[in-house]
């Protein structure tokens, strides 16, 4: 049985979203979202204005599609950093967290600055960021106060603040090998926030 006419461009509408996607976050990445231009993720994926234009209506709703997969990723990780053990393997929880955070950041560190910084204002990446931050934010709370019911909140705070940072100081060349760099903030972390039961 042979696919129906309409199954190829089914394909080709999703490859050609797909480069436009990919384009957009290497673009957005380097040149930050206010210097970013349409034309650039156009030249950089190699399309024209009105193909970007047939899947998107402009830079923020790009920004949006970009956010849906930053969720679509971080959200099943909530859950390991509401379960981690207060011993040693607690630690390796942490690591195994930062490593596929940082991997993440990599992929959608714009979206993520967007969501912390509130720099756009569009209420569809408001309600991602919401969903996404805030449930690690009150899983990590519920765990927190397990070990920490007087301050929980405010180590909150300071816990979110390591995990911001995370990528920064893992891609910092002067940190040593990013491998290291996340051991020692896993470390950090684990003692600092988990290791009390």
């Amino acid at each position: 049985m042979s696919n129906p006419p309409q199954e190829p461009a089914r394909r080709q509408g999703a490859a050609t979203r797909r480069k436009l996607l990919d384009a957009a976050a290497g673009v957005l990445a380097a040149k930050g979202f206010e210097a970013t231009r349409i034309d650039d993720v156009v030249e950089a994926a190699g399309v024209s204005h009105g193909t970007f234009y047939l899947y998107y209506a402009n830079k923020e709703d790009i920004l949006v599609a970009l956010a849906e997969e930053c969720t679509a990723e971080l959200v099943p990780m909530v859950s390991a950093l509401a379960r981690v053990p207060a011993d040693d393997s607690g630690r390796r929880v942490v690591r195994d967290w930062l490593t596929d955070y940082v991997a993440i950041h990599r992929s959608y560190g714009v979206v993520i600055r967007a969501w912390v910084e509130d720099f756009v204002d569009d209420e569809r990446l408001a309600q991602l960021g919401q969903a996404t931050l805030g449930a690690l934010a009150e899983a990590l709370l519920a765990r927190l106060r397990d070990g920490h019911p007087d301050d929980a909140g405010t180590r909150l705070v300071a816990l979110l603040a390591m995990i911001e940072r995370a990528p920064a100081v893992a891609a910092d060349p002067r940190v040593g090998e990013e491998a290291a760099a996340i051991e020692t903030l896993a470390t950090v972390i684990h003692r600092s926030f988990f290791a009390v039961a």
